[in-house]
């Protein structure tokens, strides 16, 4: 995931409110200075669980509408499809 960001957004759907957190890359550098002698992944566990989530996350408030059929458990009007005969 080289370049990618890590983000999630959690929505309150009944008034559309919603925050959106993001992993921050400097989190990454405070894993390597808390704990230089581990190895990356090591590191990284040790530090996240230790350091506060200022640190380690970026949040932003939004705005987010959620249509029914991005749902769980949609069950809208069962889809026609208009199918021809293929020609031989």
């Amino acid at each position: 995931m080289i370049g990618e960001k890590v983000a999630a957004t959690f929505v309150d759907l009944k008034t559309g409110r919603a925050v959106r957190v993001a992993a921050r890359e400097s989190s990454k550098q405070a894993a390597r200075e808390m704990f230089p002698e581990l190895e990356k992944e090591s590191g990284q566990q040790r530090a996240y669980a230790q350091l506060p989530d200022e640190v380690l996350f970026d949040k932003q408030w939004v705005k987010v509408q959620v249509s029914p059929e991005d749902l769980p458990g949609f069950k809208g009007p069962p889809r026609r499809f208009a199918l021809s005969a293929a020609k031989a």
